[in-house]
């Protein structure tokens, strides 16, 4: 598999011939490197929303057909929404507005 790698942000990407050898792995060990590469995957999409809930779920054959996107905070009703299902975020969203 061709990968392309930049060393930083500003740097030229680089592409190589990835070998991945599979030998040796057992499917827990499967499922626990995949797992690792789901969670990343899922708190970029809660970035891209800017918001983390407190629960979610993902369904991975979704993600596996890029179905899955983030939804941005688009309006005042989607953030109070986002604060209701998140008690944490809520509190901050009081703490701002209680600020000013």
């Amino acid at each position: 598999m061709k990968v392309k790698t930049k060393l930083n942000k500003d740097s030229v990407a680089i592409e190589t011939e990835l070998d991945i050898i599979w030998d040796g792995v057992t499917e827990t060990q499967l499922r626990e490197l995949a797992t690792r590469s789901v969670v990343i995957q899922w708190q970029s999409i809660q970035r891209i929303a800017g918001a983390i809930p407190k629960t979610d779920e993902l369904k991975v054959a979704e993600l596996l057909v890029k179905k899955v996107r983030a939804k941005k905070v688009q309006s005042p009703a989607d953030i109070i929404a986002l604060a209701k299902a998140n008690p944490e975020l809520l509190a901050q969203l009081k703490e701002l507005l209680s600020a000013k």
